[in-house]
């Protein structure tokens, strides 16, 4: 039996899709938060109100705003007194400003290719206009960076 065969049979064996496949949730309910002049939107089931326990990483706000962009704010600029933290980690995010909540269809959401610049941002809105923050990769890439040698 060829390879490709064997693969296909594991899946049809083991993956169990709806008929007709993965379904999107309708509706999205994130967060809008700004850093300066922009905006941000997060998953709001991706936040936690409560401090972690152990030592937490923490990350200025204006480092989510890609480099082409930093430009943007200027230097002293206040940006906000805000925090946010991830769930599943030890990441806050700190000196942005909370806006509100909404509802996304995640339709409205354009993702962006390869990520390597920025792999925290794994979109944007046109309405509103806004960088979409992958709580994952935002995670993984701060606390990666955080470690000696990284």
């Amino acid at each position: 039996m060829r390879t490709i065969d064997l693969v296909a049979a594991y899946l049809d064996e083991h993956l169990h899709l709806a008929p007709d496949g993965p379904r999107l949730p309708a509706t999205i309910e994130a967060l809008a938060f700004r850093v300066g002049p922009f905006r941000f939107l997060c998953r709001a089931d991706a936040l936690t109100d409560t401090a972690a326990e152990v030592a937490v990483m923490t990350v200025q706000a204006a480092e989510l705003v890609p480099v082409p962009y930093r430009s943007h704010l200027r230097a002293g600029q206040f940006l906000g007194r805000d925090v946010l933290r991830l769930k599943g980690g030890r990441l806050e995010i700190r000196g942005l400003q909370i806006e509100s909540s909404l509802r996304l269809q995640p339709t409205t959401m354009v993702a962006r290719g390869p990520r390597a610049a920025a792999p925290w941002i794994s979109a944007t809105t046109r309405e509103p206009p806004a960088f979409v923050l992958d709580p994952d990769a935002a995670q993984l890439h701060f606390m990666r960076r955080s470690r000696p040698g990284a």
